[in-house]
């Protein structure tokens, strides 16, 4: 049974606003690009909101009494975003198509309207991620390895866990993204988007870590602050 519901916490429903906004400035045309994307090196809007977002996944985690619970939730929450997911596709292959030429990604978006069979499932296992509409499959492919990163956390410790994700993102360093690309590419159409999930998942686990355990600047949790800010400098150079 589910505990009583979540109190909304301000603070941070404000900052993620203000994140998702400055996000929308980071890919539209002006000067204001040069303040809002990546102004502290490597770091941008969207690494915050995935770690924020982590965060407030980890404190639902809390407040369910079981498992299965919290299980049910991250399927309610994964089929919204995959259905939005789809319907941005189907929004711009009826509203968009005579307006992408001008970005430079009308190639891109093409694929959209062959129709054919491998088209489609490509477009439906989220394996076909056109400029603008990769960071949902993202953030989808990250609610569904948390319960898989709590239940290892569960069984082996966080400790381990973490040490998991980090192993993960040593992968993505040397290109398992690409390799498995490769592979697919035989039986689908792939492009999996500017964003590389084996990267992001790292940053997914410490907020997870950190809302779930409680966080305190003592030698035994500070490690995971600088995990997240060195992933946050190094990460994204590759991906």
């Amino acid at each position: 049974m589910q505990t009583k519901k979540l109190k909304r916490i301000d603070g941070i429903d404000t900052l993620r606003g203000f994140l998702l906004f400055v996000m929308i400035l980071d890919h539209l045309p002006g000067f204001w690009v040069y303040y809002t994307y990546q102004p502290f090196g490597f770091v941008s809007g969207a690494e915050i909101f995935i770690f924020l977002s982590a965060f407030l996944v980890g404190k639902i985690y809390i407040k369910y009494s079981n498992f299965s619970d919290f299980l049910n939730w991250i399927k309610n929450r994964t089929l919204k975003l995959y259905l939005t997911h789809l319907a941005i596709f189907l929004f711009i292959l009826i509203v968009s198509f005579s307006f992408l030429d001008q970005y430079g990604s009308y190639e891109k978006y093409t694929l959209i309207f062959n129709f054919d069979f491998i088209s489609i499932v490509s477009i439906l296992l989220m394996l076909y991620q056109p400029p603008f509409l990769d960071i949902l499959p993202t953030y989808i492919f990250l609610l569904i390895i948390t319960p898989i990163y709590l239940l290892i956390a569960k069984k082996f410790g966080w400790k381990f866990m973490l040490g998991f994700s980090v192993f993960i993102w040593l992968l993505s360093q040397f290109g398992i993204r690409d390799f498995l690309g490769k592979l697919l590419s035989d039986f689908f159409i792939v492009d999996f988007g500017h964003f590389d999930d084996f990267a992001w998942q790292l940053i997914w686990s410490a907020g997870l870590y950190i809302s779930t355990q409680g966080f305190y600047f003592n030698k035994n949790k500070i490690f995971v602050f600088m995990i997240f800010f060195i992933s946050d400098n190094i990460i994204f150079i590759k991906s």
